[in-house]
């Protein structure tokens, strides 16, 4: 977890290896109090349907991140600001931005980030810890999806599905908003914009993981699907 800012944006960059799921929240928000602060996150250690828990350090809330919501503490019920975020290899990242800035880490650390503390884990069924809903096993646990969530409607396109249907970019429509959905097989990634190219939020995440916080969501399918147009990028 990294908190930091660019120019007066303060946000925290999260990820959890369990579920796959990296999250960037805009932190500068309203407390319960009126005022207004900049939320500095921690990690607590401890799990919410498998997906870590994160805490703030101004008001000790405990703070669900696929949910982006604060589940217990004087924040719960507080929704977090979500901002687009891109997983993808650093090769394609440097490709698209040459200039750009990377994190520097603390080196007392480092030996720590050279070994995967859960081997083998993405390509195993298995979980490590239970969930309120359990995904069909249509897909497999890890499978990677994108999820995007509109006007009170939630959308997962899995990886392996876009892989199938095979178009670099695409149109869909939810809650009566046109997105475009861009694919790179190349490095196994996905993403969402608007109509005029602009990023907009969505979830990376293993399949289980989306499922269990969103089980009434739809589901990407490209069989005679009206909404569907191929786009050029």
């Amino acid at each position: 977890m990294v908190n930091d800012r660019i120019e007066d944006q303060h946000f925290t960059v999260s990820f959890c290896p369990l579920c796959g799921s990296g999250v960037l929240f805009a932190t500068n928000i309203n407390l319960v109090d009126g005022k207004t602060a900049n939320l500095n996150f921690g990690v607590s250690g401890l799990l919410y349907n498998s997906d870590l828990l994160m805490y703030d350090r101004n008001t000790q809330s405990l703070w669900s991140q696929i949910s982006a919501e604060a589940i217990s503490g004087p924040m719960v019920g507080t929704k977090l600001p979500t901002l687009p975020v891109w997983h993808t290899t650093w090769a394609s990242w440097q490709e698209r931005h040459p200039q750009t800035q990377i994190m520097h880490g603390d080196k007392r650390f480092a030996d720590a980030y050279k070994t995967n503390p859960y081997p083998n884990y993405e390509k195993n069924r298995g979980l490590y810890f239970s969930v309120t809903n359990k995904a069909p096993r249509q897909f497999h646990p890890k499978e990677k999806v994108l999820g995007v969530n509109l006007g009170g409607i939630s959308k997962a396109y899995p990886f392996v599905k876009l892989r199938e249907y095979g178009k670099r970019c695409f149109t869909d429509k939810i809650a009566g908003q046109t997105i475009r959905i861009e694919w790179d097989d190349a490095n196994n990634s996905a993403w969402i914009t608007d109509m005029d190219g602009e990023a907009m939020a969505s979830l990376t995440s293993f399949w289980f993981a989306w499922f269990t916080f969103h089980p009434e969501a739809q589901m990407f399918g490209y069989v005679d699907n009206a909404n569907l147009k191929a786009c050029q990028l």
